[in-house]
């Protein structure tokens, strides 16, 4: 869980054991720094190394993020084996880049060489698709799919799911585009292209 800090602008995360309902650790972002005006959603990465907490602002359509590093401690209890995440204030680092796209538009995407979660896909409100890194949040790959229309306009993204890597998106004149996605080489390889007008 996730909410504003009571004193300064940074965020707190929360890590909840489920069996006992208990706050197991509270990570804190930089209390000077602002992150946004509200918290739309918490990205946990595939092998849970690292949280996101994406924040809007109302006076722009920005999005910003905040990463946590987790550690993951095993611990023996009773014989059997049971995974403990902890953390540390050190384990937060600050997202300073802030782009403009939806805070449900930013996926987990895996690197096919097994470098562990490291990168992160985001869709722009530009109809550009950037593959970034979690430590620092620089952009790594850029693709622009605004050649796939016939005019200059902007269009505006509807819907779009991420599954393995391969990404779907639905734009809202009824097109569906569907990418394979290649980490680390950031090849953006286009393997349908439907129109449905009925598809809404």
């Amino acid at each position: 869980m996730a909410g504003k800090q009571k004193y300064g602008r940074g965020i707190s995360f929360g890590l909840l054991d489920i069996d006992s309902c208990s706050l197991v650790r509270e990570l804190k972002s930089d209390p000077d720094t602002s992150i946004g005006d509200e918290i739309k959603r918490i990205i946990l990465t595939k092998n849970e190394c690292y949280a996101l907490v994406a924040c809007t602002e109302y006076t722009s359509t920005f999005t910003c993020f905040v990463v946590f590093k987790l550690e993951t401690t095993t611990t023996i209890i009773n014989d059997d084996q049971s995974s403990l995440i902890t953390g540390s204030m050190s384990n937060c680092t600050m997202i300073l880049t802030r782009f403009n796209c939806d805070p449900n538009f930013t996926f987990s995407i895996v690197d096919t060489n097994n470098n562990g979660d490291q990168y992160m896909l985001t869709i722009l409100r530009t109809n550009e698709i950037i593959i970034w890194q979690l430590n620092d949040g620089e952009i790594l790959f850029n693709y622009d799919f605004n050649y796939l229309f016939n005019d200059t306009n902007i269009h505006e993204i509807n819907d779009c799911r991420m599954d393995n890597n391969r990404l779907i998106i639905f734009i809202q004149q009824g097109l569906i585009y569907i990418w394979d996605i290649t980490i680390p080489i950031g090849q953006f390889l286009l393997i349908a292209n439907i129109c449905d007008p009925l598809v809404s």
